[in-house]
């Protein structure tokens, strides 16, 4: 099996199938920190995928001597407080009374 620096520099070098090795070998880690941050399940795992995708655009800049899944993490992090920035209701948790009319729950959250 071949390291993630070994992995890393053949992607550098346009081998980008390699990259799935590398998505393979921390999917379910980048997951993880992704309902952390998010709290939702479907949003966690469109930040992870989200975050792999921009780790492969950049991965030009990645230096291979440092280990790969904190520089994974910090992208995701940083992901989440653009999302967070850009849209602040997003990770509003929705909450809605058994007695309120969902029409007027609606109505409501499209005036906020």
């Amino acid at each position: 099996m071949m390291s993630d620096a070994e992995l890393l520099k053949e992607v550098k070098s346009g081998k980008i199938k390699k990259y799935g090795e590398i998505v393979e070998r921390y999917m379910k880690q980048a997951y993880s920190v992704a309902l952390y941050f998010t709290g939702d399940t479907h949003l966690a795992w469109d930040v992870s995928q989200e975050a792999f995708f921009r780790v492969l655009k950049s991965i030009k800049k990645f230096d291979t001597s440092r280990p790969f899944f904190p520089y994974l993490y910090s992208v995701i992090k940083n992901l989440v407080a653009s999302m967070r920035r850009k849209k602040e209701n997003y990770f509003e948790d929705i909450v809605v009374p058994v007695d309120d009319d969902p029409q007027e729950t609606l109505e409501r959250r499209e005036k906020k």
